[in-house]
């Protein structure tokens, strides 16, 4: 599937849906095809792919994003609805790895027709092109890394395996920036959040 800048102001309904269909309803029939042989030997693994855009939403990344954050709240809730029959879950959220993602092949971009976006979308379009196969993030390190997991070997051992695993360094930095502002403002704003309740 070609990817889109998805920026939910110039993306069409059809490139939404299509991300969507790949991204999230693709990986709901695959997982309701291949649990019913799951729940019935009371064991497997599924691993899904999550992304470090399940996290935070780039400018110009809103259809993309919007797929993963709804692929996160997916398989956290099957998690646990599926855990009872000894089924194990894994969601693995990359950050930018060297892949061909990003390679004029696969990554379409859509020229914004609203005036005040003409500037940065070009910006954003010279920016994918620039990092095409310049990512940091290594596959096969990657890869590694989650048959370990699954296979309880390598990193894993002697570890309780996560349900879910950031891996690349600009992943594990982001997440720990949204995570740090997220405590900070409950902190500052618990008055008002926890002052809801009926009294």
């Amino acid at each position: 599937m070609r990817q889109t800048n998805s920026n939910i102001l110039f993306t069409s309904y059809d490139q939404f849906l299509s991300q969507f269909n790949t991204n999230v309803f693709g990986v709901i029939m695959l997982t309701k095809a291949i649990l019913p042989h799951f729940r019935q030997q009371r064991s497997g693994s599924m691993v899904f792919l999550g992304s470090r855009s399940g996290w935070y939403g780039d400018p110009f990344c809103g259809a993309y994003a919007g797929t993963k954050f709804a692929l996160e709240g997916l398989v956290e809730s099957l998690r646990w609805e599926t855990q009872p029959f000894g089924i194990k879950t894994l969601l693995i959220e990359p950050g930018r790895f060297r892949t061909s993602f990003l390679s004029d092949a696969n990554a379409q971009m859509t020229k914004s027709d609203i005036p005040d976006y003409k500037e940065s979308s070009i910006a954003f379009r010279q920016n994918i092109s620039r990092e095409d196969m310049t990512q940091p993030g290594d596959v096969e390190k990657a890869v590694r890394i989650i048959l370990d997991l699954v296979k309880g070997q390598g990193v894993a051992v002697g570890k309780e395996v996560p349900f879910r695993l950031p891996l690349g360094t600009d992943c594990y930095e982001t997440i720990r920036d949204k995570c740090r502002e997220t405590l900070e403002l409950l902190d500052e704003w618990r008055d008002v959040i926890t002052s809801t309740d009926f009294s």
